[in-house]
């Protein structure tokens, strides 16, 4: 890897397949029973092998003295990681009972494959123009190997398999993650088929001593390599990326509406505290919630809701008179609402209502959604706001104690 983009290109695939890896493995900690799991573990283990090895292998080549070496590991890592990744799609798809004759079929092809491999890379005579580490020559230079006809060809065999297995599956998942994420894996298939098929017709055409074979299977190998580790790759951790990042999203929508909240939550917990039952009740306390935030949205609508009915014996049809010029033009639920309670906190305390309103704020109910709760409450506090800082408030306030 002589040119910097590729370079960075590589290091990137290469920290995402530790760190997809790394997140995998943490989640087998908690579930060691879990088959597709470690299935999956050891594919994305091996994928990081493999392109960890490609990438050292001019180091490995000269530490070990041994030409191509970190060319083979990296090939028999591949091998290992298609074959895991084929026989978690083979778990997933049977519902994590999978199918014993085949699973064992695969592990012998794979054994086979691998031993295969492995006697014919130790048979070839060592090509150390074709090795960076060995020989400063440049990278180019074709590798001749007839183990390369048995790692091409069990990639490929797995690809097409994969490919299979995933675009039919793709056609009946329904979720949107799921669908692309597989959709992803086979384009992997078809990159993967494609080098396979770079590699070994370079190969043959090595044996018959055609020029700029080299240059070709180095150029098209290698973007067709990192196309295939690239959706790869995305398309095993596309579910569960979809998954956190939902609920990244759902605590980002959560924490809005608690900040947008809170100051409302604030003005009526200042005018009567016993409004919450938390052992933390200090408005300090309250303020910065990052845990259980879901909870504490929750308590805060209650206790907003408690507030209101707590502010009852301020309000008359006076004051839900003055609330309802103070929201004009405008003239919305929230709006009135939030007028209401302005008018309500700034009352006289020793000034009491002989009159009960005739009509008074609505009471939580069940068949209101939670979310919908929240909604309207938010509504409320921007207006809130809106009047709690406007000029016009005051104004009315004064107005009302003429």
């Amino acid at each position: 890897m002589d040119d910097l983009p590729r370079i960075v290109v590589v290091g990137a695939l290469i920290l995402g397949s530790w760190a997809a890896f790394g997140h995998k493995l943490v989640l087998l900690r908690r579930d060691p029973g879990n088959p597709s799991l470690r299935v999956l573990c050891l594919t994305l283990g091996m994928l990081a092998v493999a392109m960890s090895a490609q990438f050292a292998a001019p180091w490995i080549d000269g530490v070990t003295g041994i030409a191509n070496l970190g060319r083979f590991l990296g090939n028999a890592a591949t091998m290992v990681a298609l074959g895991g990744g084929y026989g978690f799609l083979l778990l997933r798809s049977h519902d994590e009972a999978g199918t014993p004759l085949t699973t064992r079929w695969q592990l012998t092809g794979l054994a086979v494959a691998l031993v295969s491999a492995t006697v014919l890379f130790a048979l070839t005579p060592p090509q150390p123009a074709a090795s960076l580490g060995v020989d400063a020559r440049p990278v180019h230079v074709l590798y001749s190997s007839p183990y390369v006809y048995v790692y091409a060809g069990y990639v490929a065999f797995i690809e097409v398999k994969v490919g299979i297995v995933t675009w039919r599956y793709a056609r009946l998942a329904d979720r949107t993650a799921l669908r692309a994420g597989l959709r992803m894996l086979t384009v992997s298939s078809v990159f993967g088929v494609l080098y396979c098929a770079v590699k070994a017709g370079a190969l043959t055409a090595g044996y018959f001593l055609l020029d700029g074979v080299g240059e070709f299977e180095y150029a098209a190998g290698s973007v067709l390599y990192l196309l295939t580790v690239l959706f790869g790759l995305v398309g095993l951790m596309m579910p569960p990326l979809a998954r956190h990042t939902g609920k990244a999203a759902e605590w980002l929508r959560l924490y809005r509406a608690y900040r947008r909240l809170f100051p409302l939550w604030q003005a009526l917990y200042a005018a009567d505290p016993t409004i919450t039952l938390l052992p933390e009740a200090s408005a300090a306390g309250r303020s910065r919630r990052f845990r259980r935030l879901r909870f504490y949205l929750y308590r805060t609508v209650i206790e907003i809701r408690d507030g209101q009915l707590a502010l009852r014996p301020h309000i008359d049809d006076d004051v839900l008179t003055r609330a309802r010029a103070l929201t004009a033009p405008d003239g919305s639920r929230a709006a009135l609402e939030a007028a209401t309670i302005h008018l309500a906190l700034r009352a006289d305390p020793a000034e009491g209502r002989t009159r009960p309103a005739t009509a008074h704020l609505a009471p939580v109910t069940q068949e209101a959604g939670f979310l919908d709760e929240v909604r309207h409450l938010e509504q409320i506090a921007r207006h809130f706001r809106r009047f709690s800082r406007g000029p016009s408030s005051r104004g009315a306030h004064a107005s009302a104690h003429r």
